[in-house]
């Protein structure tokens, strides 16, 4: 037993020690899109999919759902709709002085949709799928008589074009994903030169949607796309890696239950990456004039450990003087979450208004999202006469 137990300690100890001396990982990616970053810097679009726990894979609906699956659209009537999506900071850990992660574009979504005819619907989409600013990194050189401060930051713009055919029970639909990937300020370390630039990138997202009287099924991928990226101290090839969402929908007379899985298969940009696998569930009740949701989302750990941030590979002797004691390396804190949702729905004659909520309640990564989508309706704006023009 003694044996035993002194066998046990030593296997303690000897994991402990080879976790303290993990070696760190040079970034595969520019800093912020690398998706472990993505506890803070997604944004999970759409109130009413936010709601119900962000399904919506076998869903037909609004706007709202059209990244889940481009053939979800399935609008009552021509609509523009506006979303407001804020993220109070919260606190970044592994940094060496104190900072926070933020987002200063309080913005999600701008999309007009409507019918082309009565098998096809189409949809104009503006959103910010990712948004990520750092508050501050500071560090000291040139043994503690100077101060480095960047504000790096990341928004992932994006302008989709969207169709979806409908005949049941098949429902068929595309988006173009038209990208801007944006980056200010990133950290290069032995150089005191600033950098802002933009790459553009183009995704394309087929979806099917099988609906029947209860139960509905939906699938939809987006392929792996790469694009070159230079950075001036630095060349990266980036990898968007190939997307998965299929789910199901479960209908019972005003109550619907959904349930979904996302895929990213992160281990192509990165053997130290784990792929990472999304699972959703949500409830929505329907009242009438007001439809009530609930949800659950868990999204895994993809890497947990050291970084080495990147260098500047052509600074001289003197000028790498000032910055001897500064470490390259950043600790990436565990970010597996659980987060729990809320929503509502309120739909009037001008249209509708959408309410949602998303909190972790276990992990380290904390996050909070709130989202309002307000809806108008076309037709009821030319009822009065607010798109009237003529004299």
């Amino acid at each position: 037993m003694r044996r035993l137990t002194l066998l046990l300690l030593f296997t303690v100890y000897l994991a402990a020690l080879l976790c303290q001396n993990a070696p760190s990982i040079n970034l595969p990616l520019p800093q912020f899109i690398n998706p472990f970053y993505d506890s803070f810097s997604k944004n999970y679009l759409g109130a009413t999919a936010l709601g119900r726990g962000h399904t919506g894979a076998a869903y037909l609906g609004d706007v709202s759902g059209v990244n889940l699956n481009p053939a979800s659209l399935l609008p009552d009537s021509t609509s523009i709709s506006l979303e407001l999506d804020i993220k109070p900071p919260v606190e970044a850990s592994g940094y060496p002085s104190y900072a926070n992660y933020s987002t200063r574009v309080p913005f999600g979504m701008a999309a007009l949709s409507g019918k082309l005819s009565d098998n096809m619907n189409a949809a104009i989409i503006y959103s910010v799928p990712k948004s990520i600013y750092l508050d501050d990194f500071s560090i000291i050189i040139n043994q503690g008589n100077g101060i480095v401060q960047r504000f790096p930051s990341y928004y992932q713009f994006q302008f989709t074009a969207n169709a979806a055919y409908h005949k049941a029970p098949w429902h068929l639909g595309l988006n173009l994903h038209n990208q801007l990937h944006y980056i200010d300020d990133p950290i290069f370390l032995h150089t005191f030169e600033r950098i802002r630039d933009y790459r553009y990138a183009l995704r394309v997202q087929p979806g099917v949607i099988y609906s029947g009287n209860k139960l509905s099924i939906g699938i939809s991928a987006m392929p792996p796309q790469k694009f070159g990226w230079d950075l001036k101290f630095a060349e990266y090839d980036v990898l968007q890696p190939l997307w998965l969402n299929g789910g199901i929908s479960i209908n019972k007379d005003e109550n619907r239950y959904l349930f979904d899985a996302e895929f990213e298969q992160f281990s192509k940009i990165s053997d130290n990456f784990e792929d990472r696998l999304m699972l959703k569930a949500g409830y929505e009740k329907d009242m009438g004039r007001i439809v009530y949701r609930l949800g659950y989302l868990y999204s895994p750990e993809v890497y947990s450990g050291g970084i080495l941030l990147p260098l500047n590979p052509d600074a001289s002797t003197s000028s790498s003087f000032w910055w001897g004691d500064v470490s390259r390396t950043l600790t990436i804190a565990p970010n597996e979450q659980h987060f729990i949702t809320g929503g509502l729905s309120y739909f009037h004659k001008y249209g509708a208004v959408n309410l949602a909520l998303m909190q972790v309640v276990a992990g380290e990564a904390t996050q909070f999202q709130f989202e309002l989508s307000l809806s108008f309706y076309i037709s009821s704006l030319r009822r009065k006469g607010l798109l009237d023009f003529d004299d």
